[in-house]
């Protein structure tokens, strides 16, 4: 049995969901936005809308237990947090949101994570072995 540690540290560089819709309050994002409520014509609409993560970091524990000589069995447990950069809209139909987002400040959440991972790993090398004599 091997105990182990890890630190994870990253950042978003560049995003394909880069002005994406933000699912509710969950950060999940999306191709459409929140029906809100109201009557017509007040009728609004409302959504985060994604700008980046500029940081994802990660603290985990962990042990190795060999199986046999070179397969491994591994569990960790880990924390974590993320922050996201965001705008949050409301907006009625008859508005153009694109217009409006654009004076609109950017905002940063941090999500608190926790997370369990059991997996398995095999060792292999390339190189040549020695002979012992």
């Amino acid at each position: 049995i091997k105990p182990y540690y890890g630190v994870t540290i990253m950042s978003e560089i560049s995003s394909n969901h880069e002005n994406g819709f933000i699912a509710d309050s969950s950060f999940i994002v999306g191709n459409n936005y929140s029906k809100g409520n109201g009557f017509y014509p007040n009728y609004y609409n409302a959504s985060g809308f994604y700008y980046g993560t500029p940081f994802f970091g990660g603290l985990s524990i962990g042990f190795d237990f060999r199986l046999i000589s070179t397969l491994y069995l591994s569990m960790d447990f880990g924390l974590g947090i993320k922050v996201i950069r965001y705008k949050y809209l409301e907006w009625y139909d008859n508005e153009d949101y694109r217009e409006i987002l654009e004076g609109m400040p950017i905002q940063s959440r941090n999500l608190l994570y926790t997370n369990a991972q059991l997996s398995l790993r095999y060792d292999f090398s390339f190189g040549k072995k020695s002979k012992k004599e």
